[in-house]
């Protein structure tokens, strides 16, 4: 059984190179990002275009694969909302681990 793959802001760069390489390793892979449906992207490769900064978006993402696959098997998240998305009520949370980051828009 092939592996399910999800691989975040996959339209060029670093994402799409992950993409490409777990596409061509025999992965089922979803690809997301803003611009991904005119990304150069192997045929197989499932493209759903997505704003990650938007949580209901990111949500229906995973209802598809869910839906689709019952399971996700290898995660990539090279999806990043910035700088700006790192402040909670005035403080700057970059030194903060990952599980503390704000959510969604958190401008505070």
């Amino acid at each position: 059984m092939a592996p399910v793959a999800l691989v975040t802001d996959a339209s060029r760069g670093v994402g799409r190179g992950i993409a490409m390489e777990l596409a061509g390793r025999g992965a089922a892979v979803y690809a997301t990002g803003r611009t991904v449906l005119s990304a150069d992207l192997p045929g197989d490769v499932r493209r759903i275009r997505c704003d990650h900064n938007d949580d209901e978006a990111a949500a229906a993402v995973f209802g598809r694969i869910r839906e689709q696959h019952g399971r996700l098997d290898i995660l990539a998240n090279n999806a990043w909302g910035g700088y700006e998305r790192m402040v909670e009520n005035g403080e700057f949370t970059w030194p903060r681990p990952f599980w503390e980051q704000p959510c969604g828009g958190g401008r505070g």
